[in-house]
């Protein structure tokens, strides 16, 4: 799927509630208002695609940066691109998509203890989120380090 097919169907699937909802829990004006119940069918039909997750990440578009989070291949993640994702994190709910997706990426454990420097609430927050999914997720030779782990736990 081509970028500008993907935000054809992010736009006819958009409703002004959802909008007027989205808006209000922070996903900011740029927005087409699409249910999650239709993203992630769209998002099945898609497939991984990092490339197309990169271009839709870049639109700015709330409903996009959604679906890519849900097509984003993490073993394709740069440093450079993780850091982009997470500093367009806006609100609380793309955080709880995208924290499982840097969890399964080879990056995890250095964004992590990077991450962990953040004194912001929201900061905490994405910690907190990105911890949750690292430990079930992770194979036993890429677990965090006990180092990591101590360092999470005493900021949350």
């Amino acid at each position: 799927m081509t970028l500008k097919q993907a935000m054809t169907a992010l736009r006819k699937m958009g409703t002004a509630q959802n909008r007027k909802v989205y808006a209000r829990h922070g996903a900011g004006e740029n927005l087409f208002g699409v249910s999650f119940a239709n993203i992630g069918p769209l998002a099945q039909r898609i497939g991984t695609d990092q490339a197309l997750a990169e271009q839709l990440g870049e639109t700015g578009n709330s409903d996009a940066r959604t679906l890519a989070t849900m097509i984003a291949d993490p073993e394709q993640f740069t440093a450079s691109s993780a850091d982009a994702w997470v500093g367009s994190i806006a609100y609380s709910l793309r955080a709880d998509l995208f924290a499982p997706v840097i969890a399964r990426s080879p990056l995890a454990n250095r964004k992590l203890s990077k991450s962990l420097s953040g004194n912001s609430s929201f900061q905490k927050s994405l910690n907190c989120r990105e911890f949750a999914f690292l430990f079930p997720q992770r194979s036993a030779n890429r677990c965090l380090t006990r180092n990591h782990h101590v360092r999470l736990t005493r900021r949350i």
